[in-house]
């Protein structure tokens, strides 16, 4: 365990993908990194996932993934280099699949 969240890899420029278990509590999800180019976050889960840039995610404020699939896409139009938080409203871990180059 990482904080409130494990990881099979941490997504890096280094190792590229991997995953996190994002809970009810408000955790860092993707670490900040002056490397950064691009990432890809994608709900892999069945419940909706809040983002935080920066900042302490919240439940129904900030960026919302919806369940199945819901996306954020970081590249060079809106690339931030800041930690990205995680957080969801309902019951045990969702996962949430990374790309990071």
């Amino acid at each position: 365990m990482v904080g409130t969240f494990s990881t099979t890899t941490t997504p890096s420029v280094e190792t590229g993908a991997g995953y996190v278990d994002v809970t009810t509590t408000s955790a860092i999800i993707l670490a900040s990194n002056t490397k950064r180019k691009y990432a890809l976050l994608v709900n892999d889960s069945d419940t909706i996932i809040y983002l935080g840039i920066g900042a302490t995610a919240v439940v129904n404020r900030g960026i919302r993934l919806n369940s199945s699939g819901g996306s954020y896409e970081i590249t060079s139009i809106n690339l931030t280099k800041k930690a990205i938080y995680g957080i969801h409203g309902g019951a045990g871990n969702k996962r949430l699949t990374i790309i990071e180059g």
